[in-house]
C-alpha cells in the first residue's frame, strides 16, 4: 500500500489485490488498508469475492500496539461475516511482527516456497498473535510455537495448517 489509489481489480476473478511493499504497519498504511477493507464491505469496489493483501516486501516487522491497528485486525477478521467476502494475505517474504498477526487475521492465508514466519515473541507481548494462533492450533501448541523462536517455511506453516496453499515464488 503507497497511496489511496492501490489495488488491482481482477473483474473476471471478482478480485482485488492489494500490493503492501513495507514492512509493519504505520499509522498511513493502516488508514489506506481500513479504508479498502470498508469500501470492499460497503460495495464500493464492486461485487467482490476476494480481497488480497500481498506481502511483497523484505524485512521482518516488528510489534504493531495501536488502537488503529487493532481496529484494522478486527475489520480484517470481520470481513467475510459483514460482506460476505474472503480476505487472503499473500507472503512472499519473511512474515513477522505486525504483518503476521495482520495475515493470521485474514480468512485464508497463502503463501510462496521462499515465504518465512516467525513467531519469535513472548505470548505475553503480542497477545493478539497468540490469540490467533490458539484459535487454530491450541493454547499449548501455539505457545511453544511462539516460545521457540523457530522460523518457520511455508511447508512447515501449511503441514501445521496455518497456510491454505504453498505457491511456487512468483506465482502468487
Amino acid at each position: 500500500l503507497s497511496h489511496p489509489d492501490c489495488g488491482h481489480l481482477f473483474a473476471d476473478l471478482d478480485t482485488v489485490i492489494l500490493t503492501k511493499t513495507i514492512t509493519g504497519f504505520d499509522s498511513v498504511t493502516i488508514a489506506e488498508l481500513r479504508e479498502r477493507i470498508r469500501d470492499a464491505a460497503a460495495g464500493r469496489l464492486g461485487r467482490l469475492k476476494f480481497l488480497v493483501v500481498d506481502f511483497a516486501h523484505a524485512g521482518h516487522a516488528g510489534p504493531a500496539n495501536s488502537d488503529e491497528f487493532d481496529a484494522l485486525i478486527t475489520e480484517a477478521a470481520n470481513l467475510i461475516l459483514s460482506a460476505p467476502i474472503v480476505l487472503i494475505a499473500n507472503a512472499r517474504g519473511p512474515m513477522a511482527g505486525a504483518d503476521i498477526e495482520f495475515a493470521l487475521a485474514c480468512s485464508m492465508l497463502v503463501g510462496e516456497a521462499g515465504a518465512e514466519f516467525s513467531f519469535a515473541e513472548d505470548p505475553s507481548v503480542s497477545m493478539e498473535t497468540y490469540g490467533f494462533l490458539a484459535q487454530k492450533l491450541g493454547f499449548v501448541r501455539a505457545e511453544r510455537l511462539m516460545e521457540s523462536g523457530e522460523i518457520l517455511t511455508a511447508q512447515q506453516m501449511h503441514d501445521l495448517l496455518l497456510l491454505k496453499d504453498v505457491i511456487d515464488d512468483s506465482e502468487g
